[in-house]
């Protein structure tokens, strides 16, 4: 492995922003990662491991080590009658492996079809959409303790997943790698469909049957009349998550705003609907120069041209206290802020 000095990021994140890392270098097999371990040790530095950049935005130049991960490879590792292990290396792209699963009548990730990014990012940020989670699929996780290189075999339990949320955002922050995941897989059949709109685009997608296929290709349609085309327009998907309340909270919020919309998740916890109170704020749309708020999906901050992270971030934190001002609730990004 080698690293290059002062390399340009504009074109290894979706926002598109400008930003150079102090030394780069492409990580291509786990064992890539020994080698430059002296070199981090002689001169230590900040050290970002890099999927497909999906989900994060440079506001200056990174300081330190960015490595990319481009580590490849799904294989079945057991099955039975009912189900099946499928480990995927972290560098592999998240849509290729829905395509394996689809490929192999596999039941359990195809609501989270056409979300960017790679496998090994998948666990961290516990990516969920329609429904499901992530973490609902995911059996194992392989990773390689960076401070002395052992091995790691994480189970579900041990990963602490949340919303948006995991040991690897947490605890384990930029303290291990991510090297593969492994995936306990339906083979019996098993949708989840529930999610508003999915059930009646798979209908019109396939009248007759109900296939893995199918479901796939309606969430991207759902996801496509929401999001802007990514080879158009430069974002990081959804910039926040939607904030949690309690039932107290929730019913003071109701008596001032009555159409709020809110999700149950527990007997004395709900999820509100992000969009919704920035749409509130007069966000959707909202567009200056270079950068602004998307026109259907207000969750979704673009990048029209050449906007810096620092404009993004700005009007991130104008949209923040904007919406804590009107309902009194904190957004928390989802994207990682460097």
């Amino acid at each position: 492995m080698q690293f290059a000095e002062n390399v340009e990021l504009k074109m290894l994140n979706s926002f598109g922003v400008k930003a150079k890392a102090r030394f780069y270098a492409e990580l291509h097999v786990v064992a890539e990662l020994k080698q430059f371990a002296s070199i981090i040790q002689d001169n230590p530095k900040p050290l970002l491991f890099l999927g497909s950049g999906s989900n994060v935005l440079f506001t200056q130049d990174f300081d330190g080590y960015v490595v990319r991960v481009a580590s490849k490879g799904i294989k079945m590792v057991s099955e039975t009658d009912d189900e099946c292990l499928v480990e995927a290396a972290a560098g592999e792209g998240w849509d290729d492996l829905i395509q394996f699963c689809i490929q192999h009548n596999l039941y359990g990730l195809e609501n989270l079809s056409g979300i960017p990014g790679t496998v090994g990012s998948s666990p961290i940020q516990n990516i969920g959409a329609y429904g499901v989670e992530v973490a609902d699929s995911i059996h194992q996780v392989h990773a390689v303790r960076l401070d002395d290189f052992e091995e790691l075999h994480l189970k579900n339990c041990d990963c602490l997943f949340g919303y948006r949320d995991s040991i690897f955002k947490n605890e384990l922050k930029a303290k291990v790698f991510i090297a593969s995941v492994v995936f306990r897989l339906s083979k019996q059949e098993r949708f989840a469909l529930d999610y508003k709109g999915v059930a009646d685009e798979v209908k019109r997608i396939s009248p007759h049957k109900t296939d893995l296929k199918a479901v796939s290709i309606a969430i991207k349609n759902i996801r496509n009349s929401k999001i802007p085309d990514p080879t158009l327009v430069c974002s990081a998907g959804s910039f926040f998550k939607n904030p949690m309340v309690d039932v107290a909270k929730l019913n003071q919020l109701l008596v001032e705003f009555p159409s709020l919309i809110y999700y149950k998740v527990t007997e004395q916890s709900f999820k509100l609907a992000a969009a919704w109170l920035i749409e509130q704020c007069g966000w959707k749309g909202y567009r200056q120069g270079d950068f602004g708020v998307n026109q259907l999906q207000p969750l979704i901050l673009v990048n029209y041209g050449d906007a810096s992270g620092k404009d993004i971030l700005l009007l991130s934190q104008q949209m923040q206290q904007s919406v804590f001002t009107k309902f009194g609730i904190e957004l928390h990004p989802e994207v990682n802020i460097f």
